[in-house]
């Protein structure tokens, strides 16, 4: 009997956007890369072939994860990404979600040094008053105390702690530490997801009567959303009109955005980056709005998603996330 359309879902990673999941966002590509060397070290004493595959993608996990733990402690450092940024739930994630994916890739999940690093999960960092959430960031400060392999993290941690607390000052020693250039950051992504596929094949070798098997050490349902997601997060200098993308929209797509910082920003279509945009979509300071109609943002035909801050004085921070179908 013919197998359905649902039951072959996952099944070929071959068949599946898995590259362009990887392209859509540092932070998806960080979150793919971790979740898969997470799997070949749980296994990795199962076989030598594993354990081979975990020592080779070892090296190309860390820079994704070094840029995407660089990219939440940037978004923290700039003047637009005050204390206001992370007082929710909402606001702690981004910043929460690169600290856990950090500590993951130097201490897999469940491993004596993850416990005592992230005991407690989550909660801590979402669950409890600003006060409290500054205690668990310092105590995590000093359970990583000089492990030099966490770094990144540590920063992170502190800057988040700093700007929490409301005690925001200058740490530009810091931030020079975790800089990474984009065009260093495509490279690096594109060299995991290379290496990727060269771990897809080398389990399928280990798998051969059983491809499933192989397939189950990718987060595919991760990595289907991730595919239909083309993500940007830009700084938006003040008094200025920027580019956000181009994307021609598609019947069924929607937008999701985040303003970052503490200043209102605008967001609309234009013909050509440096058309007048005829329809502006406000995003107040701190704002998420999500699964918005894209027809909100002017002409359907036009391309250029573009964004306007008419701060005379503060600069903005935005990330926009086109939500594919």
């Amino acid at each position: 009997m013919k197998k359905s359309s649902k039951e072959n879902t996952g099944t070929h990673l071959v068949l599946n956007p898995f590259e362009k999941a990887m392209d859509s966002s540092v932070d998806n590509a960080a979150t793919i890369s971790a979740s898969v060397l997470n799997a070949l070290y749980n296994a990795r004493l199962s076989d030598t072939r594993i354990l081979a595959l975990y020592n080779y993608y070892l090296a190309l996990n860390t820079p994704v994860q070094d840029a995407a733990i660089a990219q939440a402690a940037g978004i923290v450092e700039r003047v637009a990404a005050t204390k206001a940024v992370v007082d929710t739930v909402e606001g702690m994630q981004p910043y929460v979600h690169a600290i856990f994916l950090g500590i993951e890739n130097v201490y897999p999940k469940g491993s004596p040094n993850y416990n005592r690093l992230l005991i407690g999960g989550t909660e801590g960092f979402y669950k409890h008053s600003r006060n409290a959430k500054v205690t668990r960031l310092n105590a995590l400060v000093a359970a990583i105390g000089s492990d030099g392999s966490l770094a990144a993290v540590k920063i992170l941690v502190q800057n988040l702690a700093t700007n929490l607390g409301g005690n925001i000052t200058s740490q530009s020693t810091e931030k020079t530490n975790v800089k990474t250039d984009a065009a260093t950051v495509k490279s690096d992504i594109a060299a995991a997801t290379t290496g990727l596929w060269y771990v897809y094949f080398g389990l399928m070798m280990v798998y051969i009567t059983n491809v499933a098997l192989a397939i189950a050490f990718f987060p595919m349902e991760f990595i289907y959303k991730a595919a239909k997601q083309t993500i940007k997060t830009v700084y938006v200098p003040k008094a200025t009109i920027k580019k956000i993308l181009s994307h021609l929209f598609k019947v069924g797509e929607t937008f999701t955005a985040k303003n970052n910082g503490t200043v209102d920003l605008w967001i609309g279509l234009a013909e050509t980056s440096t058309s007048d945009v005829l329809v502006w979509y406000l995003l107040p300071a701190g704002a998420t709005v999500t699964d918005i109609a894209y027809s909100l943002l002017g002409n359907p035909t036009f391309k250029f998603v573009m964004t306007k801050n008419a701060s005379l004085t503060t600069a903005g921070d935005l990330t926009f996330t086109v939500n594919g179908i």
